[in-house]
């Protein structure tokens, strides 16, 4: 009894300070991360940057009024990556005559934030219970807070990708509601501007308002029709901007011209969506040689290049593998990987350990008819089969997605226990 009587005390007292609690949690975070960043940088420096010179190096000309910045290594190249990061670093050229410590600043916010979104999406989903334990798995999962010392999109794509679908989904549970449907097109245009490869949740996350509880056409195709025309105006001023220099409709970025060719204009994509012809694996082949000449060596292991389905195969089981405990061959067969004994714990308690439970919990939720949940359910299985198709599943293309996994891996536990304490129950 005074167990029970200890219990309902504090289930009281979260529930009255339910906003404090949450932004204590918020700023323990904010100081984990920073503390993170601090420790890192001081430590490292700019030693492991790579994409960051890049980032940068489009920054600065932007911030001395050039536009139209052309690739740092590759001569006559304009721009190949989203426009949001490098105007980011330009503004904070501008503003502060500095680019590492407000991007560092900014990117350790944000990854912060996303604890208190983190809550509001899985108490809106589920309940306020999935909601702490959501918050609390976002304060501790490690890709949230190595990347925060670097000038790359990560941090960004860790926000706003599940603050749109925060967005979308109180839109949907509060369908009179008109400002979180246009902060979601708003959250949206920031993610896909940052990284072009989100363009293709548009038409889930167009059509998710036909999951408006009691049903009204009319009412969720006005929705449908209010985020749609809402993402395509705020797409016009860089879509214009991209005309000029390409001579070409292209959307975000070059690496959208693989699909925009197909109706119109060229092909002029690099790297991430990779026409996988003799020359791109040669490419992969004779990089990843030299890069990874020692691994090899050291573990005694031979690359070959995957068959012709078997690389799609490959990249499948890639993406969704939480661990690198022996030597393994990703992409074309060629790039070696072997994880840390850390890395692997990260990987395992972090995302595979609910893996299971994930896909478990899909099954359940298609048998209760719960459309919210299957819709954050489909965000990874959509997402492993872009990258699938890219032969590209890198564990940063992997993590912004991995929420949706825990949210649904923790419902599903959840109820596990439920019905576990309902069975063991005395009659």
């Amino acid at each position: 009894m005074a167990l029970n009587a200890k219990k309902t005390r504090i289930k009281s007292f979260v529930l009255k300070n339910e906003q404090k609690l949450l932004w204590v949690l918020v700023a323990l975070t904010f100081l984990l991360r920073f503390s993170y960043t601090c420790y890192a940088y001081s430590t490292h420096g700019t030693e492991n940057w790579k994409d960051d010179w890049e980032y940068l190096s489009y920054g600065q000309e932007i911030a001395e009024g050039n536009w139209h910045p052309v690739h740092p290594k590759r001569e006559g190249e304009f721009m190949t990556v989203g426009p949001a990061m490098p105007i980011l670093i330009a503004a904070s050229i501008r503003l502060f005559g500095d680019t590492h410590w407000p991007i560092f600043l900014y990117n350790i916010t944000i990854t912060s934030l996303v604890v208190w979104i983190l809550f509001y999406l899985g108490k809106y989903v589920f309940d306020r219970r999935i909601g702490w334990l959501l918050a609390l798995w976002g304060t501790l999962f490690a890709q949230f807070t190595i990347y925060n010392p670097y000038l790359l999109k990560e941090p960004t794509n860790f926000f706003f990708l599940p603050l749109t679908v925060f967005l979308l989904v109180k839109s949907i549970r509060k369908s009179g509601a008109i400002l979180p449907l246009v902060m979601s097109a708003l959250s949206y245009i920031w993610l896909i501007h940052a990284d072009e490869r989100y363009l293709v949740y548009a038409p889930l996350f167009a059509l998710s308002f036909l999951l408006i509880r009691p049903f009204n056409f009319k009412l969720a195709m006005g929705r449908v029709s209010i985020w749609g025309i809402a993402v395509l105006v705020l797409m016009v001023p860089w879509t214009i901007r991209n005309y000029k220099v390409f001579n070409q409709i292209v959307l975000i970025s070059p690496r959208t011209t693989v699909f925009t060719a197909k109706i119109c204009g060229d092909d002029i994509s690099n790297l991430h969506v990779i026409n996988h012809d003799t020359d791109a694996v040669e490419a992969s082949r004779s990089y990843y040689k030299r890069k990874h000449f020692k691994r090899y060596n050291e573990y005694n292991v031979s690359p070959r290049e995957f068959g012709k389905y078997e690389k799609y195969i490959r990249a499948f089981i890639n993406f969704w593998q939480p661990t690198y405990f022996r030597p393994t061959f990703i992409q074309y067969g060629f790039r070696f990987r072997k994880w840390s004994l850390g890395h692997n714990l990260c990987g395992l308690l972090g995302y595979g350990l609910f893996l299971p439970f994930y896909f478990i919990g899909i099954f359940i939720m298609k048998k209760r008819k719960n459309a919210l949940g299957l819709f954050i359910a489909a965000i990874p299985i959509i997402h492993s089969l872009v990258h699938t198709l890219m032969v590209w599943s890198l564990e940063r293309y992997r993590s912004p997605v991995v929420f949706c996994v825990i949210c649904v891996g923790l419902w599903m536990i959840c109820e596990i226990h439920k019905g576990r304490k309902f069975l063991s129950a005395p009659r």
